[in-house]
């Protein structure tokens, strides 16, 4: 199992405080199903961190209160850099008060990454390569993505927790190998500007 450098943490970590302080000027909680986008420009893109499959910097942007494009760009224990692209819907809220909006949502998406060798079958057919150095390509679905977040309404935070079955083709010397196994999972924070 390969887990990501601390320093690889330690940017990941400033790059979020960095992006949590440049808000200069107050925001509005991430929309929920039932409510309104503020406006075009403010409370529907939110920036954060993401810890599991992947661990890194998280994105949403709300086209409308039930529709968000989604993505992570960061690292796990499988690859050794990977980014994804969601689409998900938020079918209603599932628990509303002052305080926090629980909203579910389901999603389809795509990413490319790089696969660690010593993490696929290949491995044992050909002790050959270095196995903890050595990478193949790789292109995988997320579907279907099922999570749940909280939409905190007086702070412009939504934190989550998501799932995702993520089947692949890894692209190596040995040709393409499909790789249905793969299951990504995460928690996470991001701050609405």
């Amino acid at each position: 199992m390969t887990f990501p450098s601390s320093r690889s943490v330690a940017l990941t970590l400033a790059g979020a405080g960095a992006l949590w302080g440049a808000s200069a000027r107050p925001a509005t909680a991430a929309p929920s199903p039932g409510k309104t986008l503020q406006s075009r420009t403010d409370g529907n893109l939110g920036l954060g961190v993401t810890l599991g499959q992947p661990t890194g910097l998280s994105g949403k942007y709300f086209l409308s209160p039930q529709f968000a494009v989604a993505g992570a760009f960061g690292w796990g224990y499988q690859y050794g850099g990977r980014v994804h692209a969601d689409f998900a819907w938020h079918p209603g809220t599932a628990f509303d008060h002052d305080l926090v909006d629980v909203v579910p949502y389901v999603g389809v998406g795509a990413g490319l990454g790089l696969f660690h060798h010593q993490a696929h079958p290949w491995r044992r057919r050909h002790p050959e390569h270095d196995v903890w150095n050595h990478s193949h390509g790789a292109m995988f679905l997320r579907l279907p993505v099922l999570g749940a977040a909280a939409h905190w309404q007086d702070l412009p935070l939504d934190t989550f927790v998501e799932f995702a079955w993520a089947p692949g083709v890894i692209v190596g010397n040995h040709g393409p190998l499909f790789s249905g196994w793969a299951v990504d999972w995460a928690i996470g924070a991001r701050w609405y500007f």
